[in-house]
């Protein structure tokens, strides 16, 4: 399993999954010298945890027969440092210190099940992977059966 990225010019950069031929395009937003024409990098990793948390806690409603009606996970990150851009010598030291992952489920969920969906939230392979390296503090809001 293998992703491949490649250079477009500027902060540009399309990375393709070989083995899906899904492609991805990364960028920066102009004021920190990109086109804006996809995530930066920071953003591309929030969206890998946000999706694969959606996709372990619909499996383990499925797997608990939880009647999960709408789902919404928000990913925030803390970093140790702002820079300007990728040009900023300073950049070579950022790194993600923290992520705030923020669930909302509906559905007429039991308080048991809500708490089996933010366990396998909390470890969904994404989670598995970045937990060794930066805290991951997740909570869980049940609103109802519908997501406002």
């Amino acid at each position: 399993m293998s992703v491949v990225a490649r250079w477009r010019g500027g902060m540009l950069a399309e990375a393709e999954d070989r083995n899906s031929g899904h492609r991805v395009l990364g960028d920066e937003p102009e004021p920190l010298g990109g086109q804006n024409l996809g995530p930066n990098p920071f953003s591309l990793l929030k969206m890998s945890l946000a999706n694969c948390t959606i996709v372990t806690v619909v499996g383990e409603a499925e797997l608990i027969g939880a009647p999960l009606t709408s789902l919404e996970v928000e990913v925030n990150h803390k970093q140790n440092k702002l820079v300007g851009g990728p040009k900023d010598p300073e950049q070579r030291t950022l790194r993600i210190t923290g992520f705030r992952r923020s669930i909302k489920v509906a559905g007429a969920l039991t308080e048991d099940q809500v708490k089996q969906l933010l366990w396998a939230a909390e470890h969904c392979p994404v989670s598995n992977t970045l937990e060794g390296a930066v805290p991951i503090e997740t909570t869980i809001e049940h609103v109802g059966n519908e997501l406002p």
